[in-house]
C-alpha cells in the first residue's frame, strides 16, 4: 500500500468515526439532577427530580416515567442519590452511552401537600349516613360523639376523601364511620368518625297488656311515631296487619308489636270436629272429620274421618274448616 492510499484510508476512517461520534452524541440524553424537588406522590419519578434534554423523544418520555421510590411522608424530606438514579436507568436498559447524568449528587425530595380539616371528615361521614338512613315518614337525629383530628396533612396528588364501607348491621345507635384520605386508589390515612344516630318512625304499639296466645283486637293497638333506634327493620307500621293475629309472647302496654310477635290465629284445635271440603273437577263434596292437631290459616294438618282409621291431610281454610284440593 503506497503512501497515497494510506492517506486516503486514514481520511475515510477519520470521517467515519467523526460521524459515528457525532451521531452518538446527538442521540445521547442528558439528565441533570436538581438539588431539591417537590413531588406530588405517591411515587417519585425521574422526571420530577431532574431536567431532561437531548436524544430521542421516546427515550426522554421513558426516562421521565421511571419510578424511583415511594414519595416521602408530608414534612419528612427524603434524599435520593445519583447512584439510585443510575441503578434505575440500568434496570430499564439505559446505559451510560445512552444517558449522561449530571447535576447534584443528592436530591432533597419533599411531597406537595394538602390540608384535610376535621370539618371535611365530619361532613363526608355525615353525608354518608344521610344517604343511607332513609325514613320516609319519620325523622333522624345525627349527633357527633368524637371529634376527629383537627387536620391531616396529605399528599396532594389525586387526593380525595371518602367513606370506606365496613359497617355490618344497622346504622343506628353508636356508629363509627371510617373516613379514608386517599391518593387515587391508595389509602393514605383512615380516620374513624363516631356518631350517635337516633331514629323516629311509624310503629304499632299496644294500648294494654296482651297475654301470650291472645288474639289482637282493633282496640288493643294504635299507630304512632316513636323512637325506633333500638329496633331493626321488624317494626309493624300498619295496625290492620296485626288485628285478628295471635301473639306469640306477652306484649306489655305501650310496647311496639314486632313482626316476630304475631302469627295467624289458631282456627282449628286438636279434637275439633271440622268440616271437610273436597274440590275435584268443579265438583265440591263436604263431610266431617276430627282434627289431630292445632292448625292455623294455610297450614296442612292431619284429619281423621269419623268411624275410620285412615288419616288424611287437609289445609286449614277457616274456623273449624279444612279443604282438600
Amino acid at each position: 500500500m503506497n503512501k497515497q492510499n494510506i492517506k486516503t484510508y486514514s481520511v475515510i476512517l477519520f470521517v467515519f468515526f467523526s460521524v459515528l461520534w457525532a451521531s452518538q452524541t446527538a442521540a445521547q440524553t442528558t439528565v441533570i439532577l436538581k438539588k431539591s424537588a417537590v413531588v406530588l406522590g405517591p411515587i417519585v419519578t425521574i422526571g420530577e427530580i431532574a431536567e431532561i434534554s437531548g436524544g430521542y423523544t421516546d427515550v426522554i418520555d421513558k426516562i421521565k416515567n421511571i419510578q424511583l421510590t415511594p414519595a416521602p411522608q408530608p414534612k419528612v424530606p427524603l434524599q435520593i442519590s445519583v447512584q439510585l438514579v443510575r441503578h434505575s436507568l440500568t434496570q430499564n436498559r439505559l446505559l451510560e452511552t445512552d444517558v449522561k447524568l449530571a447535576g447534584s449528587d443528592n436530591v432533597l425530595v419533599s411531597v406537595d401537600t394538602v390540608l384535610v380539616n376535621a370539618d371535611q371528615l365530619i361532613e363526608t361521614a355525615r353525608k354518608y349516613l344521610d344517604e343511607r338512613i332513609q325514613i320516609p315518614e319519620g325523622t333522624k337525629i345525627i349527633t357527633l360523639l368524637r371529634q376527629p383530628p383537627a387536620a391531616i396533612i396529605a399528599p396532594k396528588r389525586d387526593c380525595i376523601v371518602k367513606v370506606t364501607p365496613n359497617i355490618i348491621g344497622r346504622l343506628k345507635g353508636v356508629v363509627s364511620i371510617s373516613v379514608g384520605v386517599y391518593n387515587g386508589d391508595r389509602l393514605f390515612q383512615m380516620v374513624p368518625v363516631q356518631f350517635n344516630v337516633r331514629t323516629f318512625e311509624p310503629m304499632v304499639i299496644t294500648t294494654r297488656t296482651i297475654q301470650c296466645n291472645a288474639v289482637i283486637q282493633e282496640t288493643d293497638v294504635k299507630r304512632i311515631i316513636g323512637e325506633s333506634t333500638k329496633y331493626n327493620d321488624d317494626l309493624i307500621t300498619d295496625a290492620a296487619l296485626v288485628v285478628g293475629q295471635e301473639v306469640k309472647r306477652t306484649i306489655y302496654s305501650e310496647q311496639p308489636v314486632l313482626q316476630g310477635d304475631v302469627l295467624p290465629p289458631t282456627l282449628v284445635k286438636s279434637g275439633d270436629v271440622v268440616e271437610i271440603e273436597v274440590v275435584k273437577g268443579g265438583i265440591t263434596i263436604t263431610g266431617t272429620g276430627i282434627a289431630r292437631r292445632n292448625g292455623r290459616l294455610g297450614e296442612v294438618i292431619p284429619i281423621a274421618r269419623a268411624n275410620q282409621s285412615a288419616v288424611i291431610q287437609a289445609q286449614v281454610v277457616g274456623e273449624k274448616k279444612v279443604a282438600i284440593k
